[in-house]
């Protein structure tokens, strides 16, 4: 899931002013940025590598967290 408080704090941080801009910077669909920061959806690899290249200092175990996941036998 998604850290959307530390992706916020980064986004201000960066002078990113809008969700288009946040989408553009990390290479992605807004509606992708959307269903990721509202737990529609959980993050592509895509999505992860975008936010890394986006914020190449900061740490993704800061910008992403696990969540509990069914495990299927």
């Amino acid at each position: 899931m998604l850290n959307r408080q530390k992706l916020d704090e980064l986004r201000r941080a960066n002078g990113i002013t809008s969700e288009a801009e946040l989408a553009r910077r990390l290479e992605v669909d807004p509606s992708t940025l959307y269903r990721v920061s509202t737990g529609k959806s959980v993050p592509s690899n895509e999505f992860i590598a975008g936010l890394k290249l986006a914020f190449p200092l900061c740490s993704l175990d800061d910008l992403l967290t696990l969540t509990d996941l069914a495990v299927v036998p």
